[in-house]
């Protein structure tokens, strides 16, 4: 009996085990089924009787469409550990379906933005509708519609810059200066031998009676002087402002050409090219430059059509007059910006790393890159000369460094 025990314990705890191994039965509810085989009852055939019931076996049809049958009752075969195939609930698949329409809806509201009746109806609510912007052809034929075109865009702001006129009035000054200053050393040099008047040589005492040439003289050089220093500062100062490109004075002169505003003469201010000032800072891209200056020679660019948006096609209804979006055009500049300096960066290191040379070939490789270099920093980002030789012993360091190691790699090898 002691040892009958043992046995019926690890026969309960192996059970037990085969039990935990085998995956859980799924219960769906089938009809007509026989849950021996998990295939339907029409499918089966008699084969013995026992006491208890009918044993039934599956057909030839039936095990060509097992797996049909599999997936219809939904039910696994006893001893086996196939699990049944995952269907997914009606709710299931109409809760994805109205997710997706969702995100598209907004991903699509997103990309093309409110309509017209909600952008209406936000300026309404905003009191955006009270704005006043006003278009430049609906200004008086005049000055006030000359004034409204070149305050509509920083490449229309130009005015001339009077260097003649500035530099002869400067002139005149400097001669009147010039004869103040002679008079003053003819009375010092009378003072110094007169001893009446040469305590003026030494101090600026002055009572009633006493001779004032010597002040008159000082007071009219001081007026003179504050005269010619404020225009000299000013001229200084509007000639920094810079020269604006060659196409903003021929798009302005265009438009009064075409469009005239005054009387004949009235405009002679526009005929000196030369002597243009442009109130916008020195801040463009190279390239960007270049791109203004192909579509102004090219009106029907493709470019000028991606350059202008809505907005900008709504701001005059004169053909002659075409307005850019500063988003789309410094992006469209940046482009080959970024992409020359990548190419400068990039494309010595694969040439050197990928093209078998000598280490002369290598040498004079680098040094062509780095003379590239420097006229690319000095021409095209128009930097100073301190900033030019920092920038390029910089980019000359980094190309030592690779050459360096593209060397020892090279030694590495056995190769030459």
């Amino acid at each position: 009996m002691a040892a009958v025990i043992p046995n019926r314990v690890a026969v309960a705890k192996e059970a037990i085990r085969s039990a935990l191994r085998r995956p859980p039965p799924v219960h769906v509810s089938v009809t007509d089924t026989d849950q021996e085989q998990g295939l339907p009852l029409r499918n089966m055939q008699p084969i013995s009787e026992s006491g208890n019931g009918l044993r039934l076996r599956p057909t030839p049809a039936s095990t060509q469409n097992q797996e049909e049958s599999l997936s219809t009752a939904g039910t696994l075969i006893p001893d086996s550990s196939a699990a049944s195939p995952k269907t997914e609930a009606p709710g299931e698949k109409l809760y994805l379906r109205q997710t997706w329409q969702n995100i598209s809806s907004h991903v699509k509201s997103r990309l093309s933005g409110p309509s017209v009746e909600e952008t209406e109806r936000l300026k309404n609510e905003r009191g955006y509708n009270q704005f006043i912007d006003k278009k430049v052809d609906t200004y008086p034929k005049g000055f006030p519609r000359m004034a409204a075109l070149q305050a509509s865009h920083t490449d229309f702001t130009i005015f001339r810059g009077f260097k003649n006129g500035h530099v002869r009035a400067l002139l005149h000054l400097e001669v009147e200066l010039t004869e103040l200053e002679k008079e003053l050393s003819k009375l010092d040099d009378a003072d110094s031998t007169s001893p009446i008047t040469k305590y003026r040589l030494r101090n600026t005492m002055m009572e009633e009676g006493w001779d004032t040439s010597q002040t008159e003289l000082i007071h009219k050089l001081r007026l003179k002087l504050v005269e010619y220093d404020d225009l000299l500062l000013k001229y200084t100062q509007t000639q920094a402002l810079g020269k604006p490109p060659q196409r903003n004075h021929l798009s302005v002169w265009h438009w009064i050409y075409s469009n005239p505003q005054f009387d004949q003469g009235y405009y002679d201010f526009m005929l000196h090219p030369e002597d243009f000032l442009s109130t916008r800072p020195r801040e463009s891209n190279y390239f960007e430059e270049m791109i203004q200056d192909l579509v102004f020679r090219n009106p029907n660019s493709i470019i000028k059509k991606f350059l202008k948006t809505p907005r900008e096609h709504g701001m005059t209804s004169d053909p002659r007059v075409n307005y850019y979006s500063d988003t789309r055009l410094s992006t469209t500049g940046m482009i080959p910006s970024v992409s020359l300096i990548v190419g400068i960066l990039l494309i010595p290191e694969f040439v050197l790393f990928l093209v078998p040379m000598t280490r002369g070939a290598m040498a004079v490789t680098a040094t062509s890159f780095i003379f590239l270099f420097a006229i690319m920093v000095s021409t095209i980002a128009q930097a100073r000369l301190h900033e030019v030789f920092f920038g390029t012993a910089t980019y000359a360091a980094v190309l030592m460094v690779f050459l360096g190691a593209v060397n020892q790699g090279c030694a590495a090898g056995g190769g030459s």
